[in-house]
């Protein structure tokens, strides 16, 4: 059984509806591409307090 690995995005605009994006490392999987900020969401934590600031 693969282990599961929950994660999570943020969409985040300012009053210029300006969509904040991150550039993927050149040594990821997937390198060079624009992404959402997110992450894993840690043990006994939710979505939303994962991406809180």
């Amino acid at each position: 059984m693969k282990k599961r690995i929950i994660v999570v995005a943020a969409i985040i605009k300012n009053e210029n509806k300006e969509i904040l994006c991150a550039l993927s490392s050149p040594v990821m999987n997937s390198p060079n591409l624009l992404e959402f900020p997110g992450g894993k969401i840690a043990y006994n934590q939710t979505p939303k307090e994962s991406i809180e600031i």
